[in-house]
């Protein structure tokens, strides 16, 4: 019997990106932390074939293209004091959801959805393990990796959580012996800063929310290619709506002028600085020019609450530039 709690995930860019064997992973690969809510599926399309042979039965279908998906939880931990400018292991898992990595030298690493980061892809390894001292295994590979990411703070005193949602071509499903294991080798040990002594701001002005979710919403697509075993290559990125949803407490206009911002399409600056994790540096979320787009009065606890959705637009000319999560700091 399979447990779900002892199921685990390796993953790695992939050095050529969409490689008909997908990237050879390592016990070094092997080092994110991921919540035990792991989920994942093994599609094939099927050419159904029902004939005119005076009965209402089915043949046999005819397999076609073969993907997977899968999603996970990763907290938003950084990395250690004294590290700020090397990127946790979860930076990988942001460059297959589009993202750009900068590293600021001795200062800090910066995140950003990028317009050219659309084929970034991942490989990725979803492996099960049987009971006993030395268990056999189950491992499900998938390539081409690309996907979604959403950031969520559920509640307040809770850390920024990574709500993963991935898909890929599917390489196999096979068993694996207990001595070809990987086993982690440098899985981070600090843990994630709650969303206590943090600060919230829209425009300058203090936000006393109790969540908060930023959906980047990728629109990820198939890439096709007829001379592979599964049909595919992977999945590319083409394009996405970064959303924001923020639950404050409704407060005068006099406060915080919803409605004229609103209606004048006026852009906010968003900032969500997180308290230190015990051992390691800030992390800071922002987006430079969020537009109201949605406003829900709402209930929390029987005080009025001004749930409001902002999409996520350029803030300069260039662009790409839409979201930012800085480690650290820049200079």
């Amino acid at each position: 019997m399979f447990l779900t709690n002892k199921t685990t995930i390796i993953a790695a860019l992939e050095g050529t990106s969409y490689d008909v064997a997908g990237e050879t992973l390592t016990s070094t690969d092997f080092d994110i932390r991921i919540r035990n809510d792991v989920t994942y599926t093994l599609e094939m399309d099927e050419y159904r074939r029902k004939y005119l042979e005076g009965t209402l039965d089915h043949d046999l279908s005819v397999i076609g293209r073969q993907r997977g998906t899968f999603t996970f939880t990763v907290d938003m931990a950084p990395s250690a004091t004294g590290s700020e400018d090397v990127p946790p292991p979860w930076s990988k898992l942001l460059q297959g959801c589009g993202f750009e990595e900068e590293i600021h030298a001795t200062f800090g690493v910066s995140w950003r959805p990028h317009s050219d980061f659309t084929h970034i892809p991942l490989t990725v390894h979803v492996v099960e393990q049987l009971e006993g001292a030395s268990a056999d295994m189950l491992v499900t590979r998938y390539q081409g990796v690309m996907g979604n990411v959403t950031f969520v703070i559920g509640t307040v005193g809770e850390p920024v959580q990574m709500n993963f949602d991935f898909s890929g071509a599917f390489i196999s499903m096979e068993d694996l012996a207990f001595g070809s294991r990987l086993v982690p080798t440098d899985l981070s040990t600090v843990k994630p800063g709650a969303i206590l002594g943090s600060t919230v701001t829209v425009n300058g002005v203090a936000q006393d929310i109790d969540t908060f979710e930023f959906n980047m919403n990728n629109s990820i697509q198939e890439h096709i290619d007829p001379s592979r075993g599964t049909g595919l290559r992977g999945f590319y990125k083409d394009a996405y709506e970064p959303q924001l949803t923020l639950d404050p407490t409704l407060k005068q206009i006099s406060a915080e002028p919803v409605y004229t911002e609103w209606l004048a399409c006026t852009p906010g600056v968003i900032s969500v600085i997180t308290a230190p994790a015990q051992t390691g540096p800030v992390l800071t979320l922002s987006a430079p020019a969020a537009q109201r787009i949605a406003l829900d009065i709402g209930d929390r606890n029987g005080a009025r609450l001004a749930g409001t959705n902002f999409l996520l637009t350029k803030g300069a000319p260039a662009g790409n530039d839409v979201f930012e999560i800085l480690q650290g700091t820049k200079s």
